[in-house]
């Protein structure tokens, strides 16, 4: 089934075929969030790429997970150490926050023993949002689809200013490199989606979920203060296709057989994250998603593989 939206069709599974999603990149192996992370992801074959998108101090749309800067990935290179402060990234201007690498892992962080097998790189910093859309640009036809998550600020949650201004940063950039048909506009706050769908009603919008029971990730800022409290999974997809959505992404833990299949009924093209254990990928084969996000792509692609699944047609 064909979506009038080209970038929804390229997160489409179908007979045989589920897609992957590079995580932030390809997070357990590479620096999260990082050109080289997504550099790295599409020359392991993965097309699809999640990141996440807030706003510096001047103005420009850059691509970082946390709204403040991270203690366990944030290094300050004269001296060698990771910062002990976590300002945010709001209140820094771009300048600012370029004086920090983000190659490394604090080992010792709760979050560093997350990810023991990334790669540890020097001189690696935070992209805008432009430097991935550039380079997009740039592969003409080899064509990659972006999952753009706009974060939203728990403090300026239930601010309309803020959130149209966020919106329409992201936007014009998208628009200036004329990639609107490779974008998925995604978030948790769904609040951001209907600006998104008010603003850009050319491009799809993807909505995240996660249950109110399933605790938060360590090390990282939290959907609980920005998204919806929904309680049953059952409902979720209804609750998307209502608010105009084309795509819905559940957390791992939260998708079960029949809210997967009720979401295809709708309509609704279905990818979870963050699928990184073996048990984890092989349900979610089973069950039936058109797409996985992972950190490790090349662990979904073995897993596919065992199963008699392509992830790309």
């Amino acid at each position: 089934m064909k979506d009038r939206y080209p970038a929804v069709d390229a997160f489409r599974g179908g007979e045989k075929v589920i897609r992957i999603v590079g995580h932030r990149g390809a997070r357990g192996l590479i620096p999260e969030n990082t050109m080289i992370g997504f550099k790295t992801a599409v020359s392991m074959g993965i097309h699809l790429l999640e990141f996440d998108v807030v706003l510096c101090a001047d103005g420009f749309p850059v691509i970082t997970h946390n709204h403040a800067i991270h203690a366990p990935t944030f290094r300050i290179p004269e001296t060698d150490c990771f910062v002990t402060e976590e300002p945010k990234v709001l209140d820094l201007n771009w300048s600012e926050l370029q004086s920090f690498e983000i190659g490394r892992l604090d080992a010792h962080s709760q979050y560093g023993k997350r990810f023991p097998d990334q790669l540890q790189l020097d001189g690696i910093k935070v992209p805008k949002l432009a430097d991935l859309l550039s380079y997009a640009e740039h592969l003409g036809d080899q064509k990659i689809y972006l999952m753009l998550e706009i974060k939203s600020d728990p403090a300026h949650v239930k601010d309309a200013e803020f959130r149209a201004n966020l919106v329409a940063k992201v936007i014009a950039e998208v628009r200036t490199f004329g990639l609107s048909e490779q974008i998925l506009l995604h978030s948790f706050d769904w609040q951001i989606l209907e600006e998104c769908k008010k603003q850009a009603p050319d491009m799809p919008i993807s909505f995240l979920t996660q249950l109110t029971e399933n605790p938060s990730d360590v090390g990282e800022d939290s959907s609980l203060a920005v998204g919806p409290h929904v309680e049953n999974v059952e409902a979720i997809p209804e609750m998307v296709h209502e608010r105009g959505g084309s795509l819905w992404c559940p957390n791992v833990c939260d998708a079960t057989a029949e809210s997967i299949e009720r979401a295809k009924q709708l309509g609704l093209v279905t990818a979870v994250w963050t699928a990184n254990e073996n048990d984890e990928i092989d349900k979610m084969i089973e069950i039936g998603v058109d797409a996985i996000v992972t950190d490790y792509p090349g662990r979904v692609q073995q897993r596919l593989m065992i199963h008699g699944f392509k992830w790309s047609t």
